[in-house]
């Protein structure tokens, strides 16, 4: 009886260790934007490219033409990171008239990814991000036949700040999770 109770022990704690996903190696130097003074680590060997349309930076692994998974012409087979930062006046696309704090920057962009009409969004958070407040809540929505989920993250910092989404289909999130969390927390604000 004693060594069905140790195995069963065991097992459970193997089952245990399997159930926690670990985040993927970050870079060894964070990605920097001096410009609009932020730098943070991303996922080793992602590509990174500015897209003047959405205004900010993607963080990507796939081999997909980023254009097509922005443009919602394709999905994404991994989640995306997406950091727009700088003057709020300057963001395109994105009606920042009554931000005067994260919360209402965050409440601000996504009106503008809402878009698709069965988009939901969790409850509003505050978290630390580089030291300072920000609001975090989760998104889902559908892209055709694909479930979609991810975190949106939104920094005010005055006159500028700093949003950070990231977002895949709802399986590739939900294990991706941690490495959007490891990786936000290398973040720094200039």
């Amino acid at each position: 009886m004693k060594h069905r109770m140790w195995w069963v022990s065991v097992l459970v704690l193997v089952v245990a260790a399997c159930g926690a996903t670990p985040a993927l190696e970050l870079e060894d130097e964070p990605f920097r934007d001096q410009p609009n003074g932020y730098s943070f680590r991303h996922p080793r060997g992602w590509h990174q490219v500015y897209l003047e349309r959405v205004g900010g930076h993607v963080f990507y692994r796939s081999d997909q033409p980023i254009e097509d998974i922005m443009a919602q012409r394709a999905v994404a087979e991994v989640p995306v990171v997406v950091v727009i930062a700088g003057p709020l006046d300057a963001v395109p696309n994105v009606l920042l008239d009554d931000v005067h704090n994260s919360k209402t920057m965050l409440q601000a962009f996504l009106a503008w990814l809402g878009d698709a009409q069965d988009a939901r969004v969790g409850r509003i958070r505050t978290i630390t991000v580089a030291g300072k407040d920000a609001a975090v809540a989760d998104i889902r929505w559908s892209q055709g036949e694909a479930k979609m989920a991810g975190r949106a993250v939104a920094v005010y910092l005055g006159d500028r700040g700093v949003f950070i989404e990231g977002a895949g289909q709802a399986e590739s999130w939900k294990a991706f999770e941690p490495t959007f969390e490891a990786s936000l927390e290398t973040m720094t604000l200039d």
